[in-house]
């Protein structure tokens, strides 16, 4: 899901630089809301990038600690 949101801001912003500068003001408004909301998408999409690395490491954290602390033990089975 973030590649396709990252597609859909790098898209409207594409859009965004084709309409250009234009005079009417309604149109310049709407596109200073657009950049308002890409910028704010912008940063949800990296904090919860930043996130998720987060919660992995502590859970790879957390099973190492796991592994070293329950280490397995040679079965007594015979051969």
């Amino acid at each position: 899901m973030n590649q396709e949101v990252r597609k859909l801001i790098a898209d409207v912003e594409d859009l965004i630089r084709r309409v250009g500068d234009a005079a009417d003001p309604e149109l310049a408004r709407l596109r200073s809301k657009v950049e308002s909301t890409i910028a704010t998408t912008k940063k949800a999409v990296s904090d919860g990038a930043e996130q998720a690395q987060r919660q992995a490491e502590e859970a790879l954290a957390a099973a190492d600690r796991y592994v070293r602390d329950q280490p397995w033990k040679r079965s007594a089975l015979p051969r």
